[in-house]
């Protein structure tokens, strides 16, 4: 019963279930990855889409905390997505497509991505423009995600 990192539950706990799906098709994990996966949804219920980055899964309860780190919104895109398409619950991708289309909307500063984005406004929180910790993964999960759909692309 206490707030946990949106960024650190979903790669390594969600992340780690889907992984041990992937590798056996025991359904085990992938019923455990779908049930964290529910509990994270809340966090989404922001007025711009851009999900809060603290939850409680215990409680559904959010920190209204303003702003989330570019990293945090680029890794939710592989288990996401994945998680859609092994449980067939569009609700999964649906959240990471908004994140998609709205970053893609925002207008970048020499065509780059700030390091927050304020999960109120759906506009970034500064202009500070780094490929170190706090956007990171973000670039990283950028390849990660083209690989993963470029056949549905095709």
């Amino acid at each position: 019963n206490t707030s946990v990192s949106l960024f650190e539950t979903n790669i390594r706990i969600v992340g780690g279930f889907l992984t041990a799906y992937a590798l056996t098709r025991d359904d085990l994990y992938l019923d455990q990855a779908n049930a964290v996966g529910q509990l994270l949804l809340p966090a989404f219920d922001t007025p711009s889409g851009f999900p809060y980055g603290q939850i409680n899964p215990a409680t559904g309860e959010t920190n209204r905390g303003e702003t989330i780190s570019m990293a945090a919104l680029g890794t939710l895109h592989l288990e996401f997505l994945y998680l859609s398409e092994v449980t067939g619950n569009p609700i999964y991708a649906e959240k990471v497509d908004k994140i998609r289309q709205n970053l893609w909307n925002l207008e970048k500063p020499n065509g780059l991505y700030p390091n927050k984005v304020n999960t109120q406004t759906g506009r970034f929180a500064d202009t500070h423009i780094s490929m170190g910790g706090g956007a990171d993964s973000f670039y990283e999960y950028l390849l990660k995600s083209w690989i993963q759909t470029q056949d549905q692309q095709a």
